[in-house]
């Protein structure tokens, strides 16, 4: 089996921890800067109906494209918003 086309090198401390074999959209997403926060607990507490993909992050909140709510998405959204003031709390 060949290996995914690009190879990302992850460094923390001058030193490569790890390396991502990924196709060309995962590395443009790595490779674009992004902010990277763990929603585990949001798709944990908010069951398999979860999608984040595309919501807003305003730096501190999580939002959700008006089009898709509902009652689990709200449940989402209010717990992505305590969890991303939870970690603001801890960067002060």
């Amino acid at each position: 089996m060949e290996n995914p086309p690009v190879k990302i090198a992850f460094i923390i401390d001058n030193k490569v921890v790890d390396v991502l074999h990924t196709d060309e959209r995962l590395a443009s997403i790595f490779l674009s800067d992004p902010v990277v926060i763990d929603v585990t607990q949001i798709y944990a507490n908010g069951g398999p109906s979860i999608n984040m993909t595309n919501w807003n992050f305003d730096g501190e909140n999580f939002s959700y494209p008006a089009a898709t709510t509902n009652s689990s998405e709200v449940e989402a959204q209010l717990l992505a918003e305590d969890l991303a003031l939870e970690e603001s709390d801890k960067q002060l």
